[in-house]
């Protein structure tokens, strides 16, 4: 599962660059052949762009992390109940829920 994390935020960061290069040099080519004070003056475009995109980022990081936001994954995690450890994790005794593993071993039923 790692493996396929690092791959999807490495083919996040890849599209993300390709766009921003792609968006970038649709705002700047056109004064290439303007000269260098056209070119110099198109290019705050390009920091106005990268200006907003990174508020538009903390905007979504406050309101992913909000209180609201918590209350909203805490709604969710209702709706799915009390997860399932499995019987190999530490959380869990490996006993079936109808015995209690400490008085005395319990049969796995099959």
């Amino acid at each position: 599962m790692a493996g396929v994390a690092g791959s999807l935020a490495s083919a996040g960061r890849q599209t993300g660059t390709t766009l921003d290069v792609a968006i970038a040099g649709t705002i700047v080519g056109p004064a290439l052949t303007a000269g260098p004070a056209s070119y110099t003056e198109l290019a705050q475009g390009v920091w106005w762009m990268v200006l907003c995109l990174g508020l538009g980022v903390l905007l979504l990081a406050l309101l992913s992390t909000g209180s609201w936001a918590k209350s909203t994954a805490a709604s969710a995690a209702a709706l799915f109940g009390e997860p399932d450890h499995g019987p190999d994790s530490p959380q869990s005794s490996g006993a079936p829920d109808d015995c209690d593993a400490t008085v005395s071993p319990c049969p796995r039923s099959v």
